[in-house]
């Protein structure tokens, strides 16, 4: 097998054999496979809520292991893992990714990029001026429509 999806279709395929049709499209053809890792023996699948997890583990978390055991041969850990849960998780290992110990935030070591170009605008007086500018016009055109009422 090149890939978790494959072998995820595998697993749905044992089974639409040992359940109802109707619980099958219910509970197991929502799950989502995420993440399969043999060195720890886990298997990480995205479910919709947490009402769907409760009732995975309660129900059918037997007969996904029997599943798994039958396709890989040992026994791997099933884990149910929500959408938010997943980006928690991935916002964490990008957070620190980013996060170097020996790096100077100073002004000198400022970058200026797309992502940054309008605070740096502002630290210039352009800014304030033109808002000034705005505010001046704004009121001298309220009054001149009031001269023509």
């Amino acid at each position: 097998m090149n890939s978790f999806n494959e072998a995820w279709s595998l697993i749905c395929d044992f089974c639409k054999t040992n359940i109802t049709d109707v619980a099958y499209k219910t509970w197991i053809s929502r799950i989502e496979p995420v993440k399969l890792d043999f060195d720890e023996g886990k298997a990480v699948l995205m479910v919709p809520n947490e009402f769907h997890r409760q009732t995975l583990n309660r129900c059918y978390k037997n007969l996904l292991s029997n599943a798994f055991e039958q396709i890989f041969g040992s026994g791997i850990d099933i884990c149910f893992s929500i959408p938010d849960e997943i980006e928690k998780a991935g916002k964490k290992s990008d957070q620190n990714l980013a996060i170097d110990s020996d790096y100077e935030f100073t002004f000198d070591t400022y970058i200026v990029g797309s992502s940054n170009k309008f605070s740096r605008g502002c630290k210039s007086c352009r800014c304030l001026q033109s808002t000034f500018y705005l505010r001046k016009f704004r009121a001298r055109k309220n009054t001149s429509s009031l001269r023509y009422m």
